[in-house]
């Protein structure tokens, strides 16, 4: 007995926090009875068109992440999930910055997932020449609390992570450790363009104080305009946007302006002497610097990272 066969693609998602359906979905159906014994038919040349269409405005994006060695069991997982949930259906860039992956673990890392596109970069971790080494306690009160590496990798996300990616103007940050668990059913980067977005993230999560001590008081002074009334309760509530799944439209991190107040913040000396983490300081300058209309959360994702984030995604 034969049956039908089908699909459902889901082109758009909820964009109401979730209350509502896919703004639309498209069905196929196919009796298996049409296929046996034929050659696939060409693609018609309405079809033809609209996939050369949707690649000649294809957004301009990458999705990057920072690892190492040691890292490599979880990051494999990471990118395999990435490939059958979103990268299979739509085929962006990976960037992978490291300082320590050689050349046949590279191998090992694009024969796990073959069709992707990975990029290997190389990164150099080191105090910056105006800190001074003995101003940096090995241990601070915020966890990890004896891991300089750890505000290496703060002070990379802040502003190296971005200024490496010059050819792009849309960067998806994930880390080796972010787990996709569901298929998405749209380009997130299409959206966040489509609809005027600048910056996309799945969570706000609380802060330890003690990784926030004496930032908010020392940036208020270089703020572009005052926080609003809602971000200025997220600060004082120590509540951050979870960064580890971060979209983001370039513009937001290669302005004059946050350049000033990223190196302001960098010759402080916070992030080694204090560990001010790059959340924090990232949720500081969007909610001050972007209107909300701007801002976007992805409420249909399903993602899972510790210890925070463990969800399905919202219907």
């Amino acid at each position: 007995q034969s049956t039908w066969v089908s699909r459902e693609i889901n082109l758009a998602p909820c964009t109401d926090g979730g209350a509502g359906p896919p703004l639309y979905a498209e069905y196929t159906f196919i009796h298996p009875l049409a296929l046996k014994g034929h050659r696939a038919a060409l693609a018609p040349d309405w079809m033809l068109a609209r996939q050369r269409e949707f690649q000649r405005t294809r957004p301009n994006g990458v999705i990057y992440i920072l690892t190492r060695l040691g890292r490599l069991p979880s990051l494999k997982i990471t990118l395999t999930q990435l490939h059958k949930h979103f990268l299979m259906h739509y085929a962006y860039p990976v960037v992978l910055f490291h300082d320590d992956i050689t050349a046949a673990h590279q191998r090992e890392v694009q024969s796990a997932v073959p069709t992707l596109d990975i990029q290997f970069r190389l990164v150099n971790f080191s105090l910056p020449q105006f800190i001074d080494p003995a101003s940096v306690k090995p241990t601070v009160s915020c966890p990890p609390v004896d891991n300089i590496g750890y505000r290496h990798m703060c002070r990379f996300h802040l502003f190296e992570a971005h200024s490496r990616l010059p050819e792009y103007e849309w960067h998806w940050r994930l880390d080796d450790d972010s787990h996709l668990t569901a298929p998405i059913g749209y380009d997130v980067f299409r959206f966040m363009q489509e609809r005027k977005k600048a910056y996309g993230f799945l969570e706000l999560v609380p802060e330890s104080p003690g990784c926030i001590e004496g930032l908010f008081e020392f940036v208020q002074s270089l703020l572009p305009r005052p926080l609003s009334e809602y971000w200025w309760h997220q600060m004082h509530a120590a509540h951050i946007f979870y960064n580890n799944f971060e979209l983001s439209h370039r513009s937001v991190w290669r302005s004059p302006e946050y350049t000033a107040f990223f190196n302001s913040i960098d010759r402080s000396g916070g992030i080694y002497m204090h560990r001010w983490g790059d959340a924090p300081i990232k949720t500081i300058w969007v909610g001050s610097s972007l209107p909300v209309e701007q801002l976007h959360h992805f409420s249909d994702i399903a993602y899972t990272h510790p210890p925070f984030v463990d969800r399905t995604a919202q219907p």
